[in-house]
C-alpha cells in the first residue's frame, strides 16, 4: 500500500504493523463474549486484508457493514465486528 497523494503518512498504516500489533494485544483486554468494532476505508483494504491477523490471534469476523455514505473523494468506509473464536457458536 502506498500513501495517497496529499495525505499525511500518520493517517495510514502502510505496512499493517499497527493493525498487527493491535490484534496481537487486544485479546488480553477482551472478554470471551466481547466484540471489536473497527471502521476501515475501502480505498486501502477489505475485510479479507485482516483475515490472517485474525487467524493468528484466534479471532474471526462476526459481521461486516458497508457505510451508506460515499463521498466523491474516496470509496467510503466499512465496519467490521470481530470476536474471539471461542465466542462464536
Amino acid at each position: 500500500m502506498q500513501p495517497l497523494p496529499g495525505e499525511d503518512r500518520k493517517m495510514q498504516d502502510l505496512d499493517w504493523k499497527i493493525h498487527e500489533k493491535f490484534y496481537s494485544q487486544v485479546g488480553e483486554y477482551l472478554t470471551d463474549d466481547g466484540s471489536i468494532m473497527l471502521m476501515e476505508a475501502w480505498d486501502g483494504s477489505s475485510p479479507e486484508t485482516f483475515q490472517s491477523m485474525w487467524e493468528e490471534n484466534e479471532f474471526q469476523l462476526h459481521k461486516s457493514y458497508s457505510s451508506s455514505y460515499k463521498s466523491g473523494v474516496d470509496g467510503g468506509n466499512y465496519y467490521i465486528e470481530v470476536k474471539k473464536k471461542c465466542a462464536i457458536i
